[in-house]
């Protein structure tokens, strides 16, 4: 199991670390990204 408190739209972190574990043995490998986007307003 893994599991990453950030995720940053763009960067495809999520994808190394899936490769990784497929390259290490990982016979499958199951992603979920929870998120909420919280959009500040301008001053």
């Amino acid at each position: 199991m893994l599991i990453d408190d950030v995720y940053t739209a763009s960067i495809n972190v999520d994808e190394d670390a899936i490769q990784a574990l497929l390259d290490e043995g990982a016979k499958s490998v199951i992603f979920y990204a929870v998120c909420k986007t919280v959009r500040r307003q301008s001053i």
